[in-house]
């Protein structure tokens, strides 16, 4: 019974861990999304032109689903990054 309610509490700190991780990566690619255009206008919020703004509005949540799946696809969000080896390098420069 201890070891279940072990395994229980691994699993459930390993999903949360996904989830937070997930949470992240969104965050930063919409980041790096707005900072790229704020950068292509020079940090000049009032320069930006209507039709940049709307198709960032339009293709943000494509970009994060892709990039979100190609990082689950890699494996990049169930590997134990204490431990990190080569393979691991691999899938992130791969991602």
């Amino acid at each position: 019974m201890k070891q279940k309610k072990k395994l229980i509490k691994d699993y459930t700190s390993k999903n949360i861990r996904i989830v937070l991780l997930l949470i992240y990566d969104a965050l930063a690619i919409f980041l790096a999304e707005e900072l790229a255009l704020l950068a292509r206008f020079d940090f000049s919020y009032s320069t930006i032109e209507e039709e940049y703004l709307a198709v960032l509005e339009r293709y943000t949540p494509v970009n994060i689903l892709i990039c979100l799946i190609c990082f689950a696809c890699m494996r990049l969000y169930s590997s134990l990054w204490e431990y990190a080896s080569v393979q691991e390098l691999v899938n992130v420069v791969v991602a």
